[in-house]
C-alpha cells in the first residue's frame, strides 16, 4: 500500500468540528469529560455534557448534564459532535451508532480529538501519555516483561541530566 497523503490524513476529520461552529457535547461527566471540558471551553462550542448516571443528570457542572434518551430525543442534530471522555467507550459507541452516528464524523473518542485538534489547529503535538525508563535493571525476570528487561544485554541507570534533555527534545 502507497501513502499517498503524507501528514493530511485527518484533516478531513477534525475539519468536521475546528473549522465550523457546531454544537458539542462531552459524553462523560466524571474527571475525564470535566478535564477536556476545561481544556476546551474557550475552543470549542460545548453546549453540555452525556451521562448515564442518574445522579448527574440535571447538575449543571459548568453546563448541563442530559441523560443519553433526552438527548437523543431533544438535543440531536445533524450538525451535534460528542467528544467522548469515558471509560465506557464499547457501550457508548454502540449507543451513538445505534442513533445513526458515525465515529470521525459525527463522534470522536477524547484522547484522538485532544492529539488531532492541537496539531492541525494549534500546530503542537500533544500526547497523552509519555513512558521514561529510568532503569534497564530488573530483578524479577518477568517472563512477559512489557520493558522487555529480561533481554537488555547492558542494563544501565539512566542519568537525570540524559532524561532532561531527552524531554525538551
Amino acid at each position: 500500500m502507497k501513502w499517498t497523503n503524507k501528514g493530511k490524513e485527518y484533516e478531513n476529520t477534525i475539519s468536521n468540528v475546528i473549522n465550523n461552529n457546531l454544537d458539542v457535547y462531552i459524553w462523560g461527566a466524571g474527571t475525564f469529560g470535566k478535564s477536556f471540558y476545561d481544556l476546551f471551553k474557550s475552543r470549542i462550542n460545548i453546549k453540555g455534557y452525556i451521562d448515564s448516571d442518574p445522579k448527574k443528570q440535571g447538575d449543571n457542572i459548568p453546563v448541563k448534564v442530559y441523560s443519553p434518551d433526552f438527548f437523543c430525543e431533544n438535543l440531536l442534530k445533524e450538525n451535534t459532535k460528542i467528544i467522548v471522555a469515558s471509560g465506557w467507550i464499547t457501550e457508548i459507541y454502540k449507543q451513538l451508532k445505534k442513533w445513526g452516528m458515525r465515529e470521525n464524523e459525527n463522534f470522536f473518542h477524547a484522547n484522538e480529538f485532544i492529539s488531532l485538534y492541537m496539531l492541525y489547529k494549534e500546530n503542537k503535538v500533544y500526547t497523552i501519555s509519555l513512558n521514561i525508563p529510568i532503569t534497564t535493571y530488573c530483578t524479577l525476570r518477568c517472563e512477559k516483561c512489557m520493558a522487555l528487561t529480561p533481554y537488555v544485554k547492558r542494563p544501565e541507570n539512566r542519568k537525570i541530566e540524559d532524561l532532561k534533555e531527552e524531554v525538551q527534545a
